[in-house]
């Protein structure tokens, strides 16, 4: 079942937890029908309408990525756990204060869920005060991530004779 699921996400962009789900759900309408017992196939509907949201739970907590930005009197020693205990790059930004209008050093960086906790407990010892925001990211592409592939494009098949000129000039 677990190919089937994947073959409808891959051709047909149809989300892990919803075609796990209809398959699931399909097997036990058929069972239903053949066994003609329409309480036990309830029970089934629900218990895979339960497995499809542990797919999902289980498949969003895995790919959980994030990109914090931090403000902090203390970026160098924030941006050196970031690379040095992390592992993860990070980007320094020049950052203007509207409220204040203070210069200040900005750290964007992306991460793992579990990276991001790290960070965020890491941060509340050294600077409580720093000014921190994590934003989801459905996809980060790069070094220490999923590579960025570029889709193959298919080839526009012509038919015989469309986008040909003859060379007599007709």
């Amino acid at each position: 079942m677990d190919i089937l699921v994947h073959i409808l996400y891959k051709f047909l962009g149809i989300r892990e937890s919803i075609g796990c789900f209809a398959l699931d759900a399909t097997v036990v309408v058929i069972g239903m029908l053949v066994f003609k017992d329409i309480p036990l196939g309830l029970i089934g509907i629900i218990s895979a309408f339960v497995a499809s949201l542990m797919v999902k739970y289980i498949y969003n907590y895995a790919n959980s990525y994030y990109v914090a930005n931090i403000i902090s009197c203390k970026t160098d020693e924030i941006s050196r756990f970031i690379q040095d205990d992390l592992g993860r790059g990070c980007t320094l930004l020049d950052a203007f204060g509207g409220y204040k209008g203070e210069k200040r050093r900005m750290i964007r960086v992306a991460l793992t869920k579990i990276e991001a906790t790290q960070l965020r407990t890491y941060i509340s010892e050294v600077d409580p005060a720093a000014f921190v925001t994590f934003s989801g990211a459905n996809a980060i592409n790069g070094e220490g991530f999923s590579p960025l592939v570029k889709k193959k494009e298919k080839p526009l098949h012509s038919k015989k004779g469309l986008g040909q000129f003859k060379e007599d000039g007709e």
